[in-house]
């Protein structure tokens, strides 16, 4: 798995990151996010951060420049025409959306609060 600069990684533990610069003597990566992750935590990169995303995980967006940002999970889809499957959050594809910010499935589970209902 060759990995290059400026290109964006997600960790084992959720963490997204692109790296900054390599670090050849302990073979790992340090990303912008102030992290430095080891090879072997690596499980997606790519050049396209939306290559990386994954079903459930949630994403602040925008549909384009005029409209109000947005928050919602990524779902699967079939598109009964073609019977391909695409991840896609409130019925637009990720090649319809400008993306500002995500929360990884798994920092979401690590990190929520379940309210119970009393």
């Amino acid at each position: 798995m060759e990995i290059g600069t400026e290109e964006y990684v997600k960790t084992k533990k959720g963490y997204i990151g692109k790296v900054t610069n390599q670090e050849k003597a302990y073979g790992g990566y340090y990303l912008d996010c102030m992290r430095v992750v080891a090879k072997e935590n690596i499980v997606g990169h790519s050049k396209d951060i939306k290559k990386i995303i994954k079903e459930g995980d949630v994403i602040k967006y925008r549909v384009n420049n005029l409209s109000a940002a947005k928050i919602g999970e990524v779902k699967k889809h079939k598109d009964p025409r073609s019977n391909k499957e695409y991840l896609s959050i409130e019925f637009y594809s990720l090649e319809q959306i400008e993306i500002l910010e995500i929360l990884t499935k798994e920092l979401f589970e690590k990190n929520k609060y379940k309210v119970e209902e009393g």
